[in-house]
């Protein structure tokens, strides 16, 4: 009878113990019901720079049309002058700006790879790692087909869309704004296009129209600006035909690219965007 009894205890212990392993092991087999947060998404109105921490090198992406394209590869003089006397600081400048781009194709360019020069391709924008990213006015690229309200209109759509796009792939880099030089409205584009004085006029006044909108849309939502086409202008207000090209009448002459290097390397040490 006790070693009945006895056989009963042991009965008993082992199925509760069997029970209390198959609970743990439930428990530890069962997926967590607590979702993966998902990256939060910022939507942009108001421009925060953020702050670069002190590094060795420092990576600066360009974006634009030919007037940005004219520094070359590796940013030509504007490199040879945020890289001098800099024996601690390297400054690696790329210069994805490709001539005859409208705004509108901007979205997608940030996707893309470029050749900039044979044998030297760049690997997508949204694939690097910046620390400052330029984003020239694209001004000399009109949104003409749309007329000016509507052309303007979307110029800002894309400026909303592209700095959505950037500030939450790159929250930690820094965004620019940049004008180029401003075009002078009696030479502009004389000797390469056929068009009467009054037309070309008219292009170049069209064109001021989408430098200046630029410039606005920087100041409205705090956006650090290279404001190199109030700086190139005459007692007249017109573009300062040392800094044009007299090639083209477009494009800026060396003393324009040279300037406009100055003024991109002076806001950018009097926004502090580089720590000492």
């Amino acid at each position: 009878m006790l070693l009945g009894f006895s056989f009963m205890v042991i009965f008993i212990s082992s199925t509760f113990m069997d029970t209390q392993n198959e609970e743990v092991l439930s428990e530890e087999i069962t997926p967590s019901n607590t979702p993966t947060p998902t990256p939060k998404f910022t939507n942009f109105s108001t421009y925060e720079k953020p702050i670069l921490p002190k590094l060795p090198v420092y990576n600066i992406y360009l974006i634009g049309d030919s007037m940005t394209h004219a520094f070359g590869s590796r940013g030509g003089v504007f490199s040879e002058l945020i890289n001098k006397n800099k024996s601690d600081t390297f400054f690696e400048v790329s210069n994805y700006a490709q001539a005859n781009q409208s705004i509108l194709l901007l979205p997608d360019r940030l996707k893309e790879s470029v050749e900039t020069e044979p044998g030297l391709t760049f690997k997508p924008i949204l694939e690097g790692e910046p620390h400052l990213i330029i984003i020239e006015s694209f001004g000399y690229n009109p949104l003409s087909q749309f007329g000016k309200e509507e052309g303007l209109k979307k110029q800002e759509e894309v400026l909303d869309n592209v700095m959505e796009i950037l500030i939450n792939k790159f929250p930690n880099t820094v965004i620019m704004f940049m004008v180029a030089v401003a075009p002078d409205k009696t030479t502009y584009a004389m000797g390469i296009n056929p068009a009467s004085a009054d037309e070309r006029w008219a292009q170049a006044e069209e064109r001021i129209e989408y430098l200046t909108n630029h410039i606005k849309y920087a100041r409205e939502h705090n956006i650090p600006l290279i404001n190199s086409y109030e700086e190139s202008l005459d007692e007249l207000g017109d573009g300062d035909t040392t800094y044009i090209n007299p090639d083209d009448n477009i494009h800026p002459s060396a003393e324009g690219l040279a300037m406009m290097g100055r003024v991109m390397v002076r806001q950018i040490q009097e926004e502090e965007i580089f720590p000492e």
